[in-house]
């Protein structure tokens, strides 16, 4: 535990409750058990390597990700050149396009010239659940694939340097796999990454794929976001990123180690990234909390859910006490929000609360709180999260519990609040974050995640309620979510970068600079006339009129 303690400042909330836990339960080192972490240094990656033996994958910009069991991440931290190690968390997804579709998103785009924009000469990266390369979707119109890389994080085979897991396949190899149909090429299980790059495809026909099929933890997804922009480096293409993915771990405010990652590749080349803000609209995951008097919090636990986490986030300067309260009547002692370390209690012989409570990180002014909830199953019913001021002193605080897709069984809050309820790396300012409205009824949808505070969220919104998308394994269907927002903008930006970029017009048309031409050619939803706000953003994308008369 000494080793925890020195190096608390570099170990985040979450990796330090899941090393306590080990202490406090196992009573014994867990040099068996490996964790997957992430981490931010400086200087020379082999020098760091050279340090430790712990197995690491050196990404872009002074990050890494590892391997490693508890006494090794102990050591490491020790390391001057360390400066921040977290612990993976679960990602969740957050699905040809109609003709009304289309439409409503201002499809197709020209330039003032009449000339059809389709993307050319600009790369989009699909991180996501696959592609199903077979469908007909993504073969040009001369019969080729417009697949240019594709990397299935978990297919073993020939991995790319420097992951050392998964296989990739190259344009060349993946038109050979699919002209002799072999039948052992995995599959887009899930659809929803065919879903999402179809669209793309059928609105930017002439753009180019790369595509991850990538685990669901922050760890391969940093990996495949690091892959597709080094590939995008190598070839000197402007890169589109297309991220509808999203959790719920971090503060939403920007500072979760995967938007401090994706901050840092502004410096690396033309790279515009889309992001979808969730579908946690209306799914009582956040609670915003404050006062200055006693507050009973409700939230309900549905049936056999057997682990789930709260996160409750707050300024350095306030102070509380808290506790929990199961649906028997069965409470915790009061916790005092000042007090860092790591506390454990067992409700009863079927469920306990582990509490960590951290400080603020050399990347965040704000504190954390992680608890976790266990048991065989947790307790069903109303929970009570009890807030008590310190000596009347008010206070703030955003509450979350996990995304909705993450968890098998309903936890919710009692009585939630809708703002701030998008997902994270949605919440990264430098990022263009995508909502989802009703094309058919011009309605916003009521699961599309909202911004809050002086999180000024989502962007733009785009399409996003019965969508027709390609269906992996043939045909098509009809999904709904941001992440099917998310391509249209996606596809938008790409027209847009082959007009500024590849055309010639514009060589800066990307970024911070593009999402301002999307946003002042935005329209507001029917009713709507205070833009921006926290549900629809500057309102409704419309490509065509995005595209500028001339530059800046």
């Amino acid at each position: 535990m000494d080793g925890v303690v020195s190096s608390k400042d570099k170990i985040s909330t979450g990796l330090s409750l899941v090393l306590s836990q080990e202490n406090a339960e196992l009573q014994t080192t867990i040099s068996d058990r490996q964790f997957t972490i992430i981490l931010r240094y400086l200087g020379s990656f082999p020098d760091i390597q050279s340090q430790t033996a712990i197995s690491m994958i050196p990404l872009l910009n002074g990050f890494a990700v590892g391997t490693a069991a508890k006494e090794a991440i102990l050591q490491l931290a020790a390391q001057p050149q360390i400066l921040y190690i977290d612990i993976t968390h679960q990602m969740e997804y957050e699905q040809a396009v109609s003709v009304n579709s289309r439409i409503s998103a201002c499809f197709p785009m020209y330039d003032k010239t009449e000339q059809l924009l389709r993307g050319n000469g600009v790369l989009v990266g699909i991180i996501d659940s696959g592609i199903d390369l077979s469908h007909p979707a993504f073969l040009r119109e001369d019969g080729t694939y417009r697949i240019r890389s594709y990397w299935n994080q978990a297919q073993s085979g020939n991995s790319p340097e420097p992951y050392g897991f998964g296989t990739q396949y190259s344009e060349a190899q993946l038109g050979t796999v699919m002209q002799r149909n072999i039948s052992s090429f995995p599959l887009d299980t899930s659809g929803h990454g065919t879903a999402v790059a179809s669209i793309v495809a059928a609105l930017s026909p002439d753009a180019d794929i790369i595509g991850v099929a990538t685990l669901p933890n922050t760890a391969a997804f940093l990996c495949a976001v690091d892959y597709v922009v080094r590939y995008a480096m190598q070839q000197t293409l402007p890169l589109v990123l297309n991220l509808s993915y999203g959790n719920n771990y971090g503060d939403h405010q920007g500072n979760a180690i995967v938007e401090l990652y994706l901050e840092t590749l502004r410096a690396n080349g033309k790279i515009t990234i889309v992001t979808g803000t969730g579908n946690e609209g209306n799914t009582g995951r956040h609670r915003y909390i404050e006062g200055n008097m006693l507050q009973h919090i409700g939230f309900l636990v549905g049936e056999s859910l057997q682990i789930f986490n709260l996160q409750l986030w707050f300024a350095w300067g306030f102070r509380f006490l808290f506790r929990f309260n199961s649906p028997s009547g069965n409470a915790s002692p009061y916790y005092d929000s000042d007090r860092q370390g790591y506390f454990y209690q067992e409700l009863s012989n079927t469920s306990k609360i582990s509490v960590q409570i951290g400080l603020p990180s050399p990347y965040n002014v704000n504190r954390e709180i992680f608890i976790q909830f266990q048991g065989n199953p947790i307790p069903y019913g109303y929970w009570d999260l009890t807030i008590i001021p310190y000596q009347n002193q008010s206070y703030q605080i955003h509450a979350w519990l996990p995304v909705a897709a993450s968890t098998p069984a309903v936890v919710e809050f009692e009585i939630p609040t809708s703002e701030l309820s998008l997902t994270v790396p949605s919440s990264l300012s430098s990022v263009i974050s995508v909502g989802a409205y009703n094309q058919m009824q011009l309605s916003l949808a009521p699961f599309s995640g909202k911004g809050g505070g002086n999180v000024q969220k989502p962007d733009v919104i785009a399409p996003g309620v019965d969508i027709l998308v390609a269906n992996a394994g043939g045909g098509y269907t009809l999904r709904s979510g941001t992440s099917f927002a998310t391509p249209f903008v996606s596809a938008a930006a790409a027209n847009l970068m082959q007009w500024g970029i590849t055309d010639g017009n514009d060589p800066f048309l990307y970024g911070e600079r593009l999402k301002a031409y999307l946003t002042a050619a935005a329209n507001p939803l029917p009713g709507r006339n205070q833009v921006p706000n926290f549900s629809e953003g500057w309102g409704r994308l419309c490509a065509n009129a995005s595209v500028p008369e001339s530059t800046i």
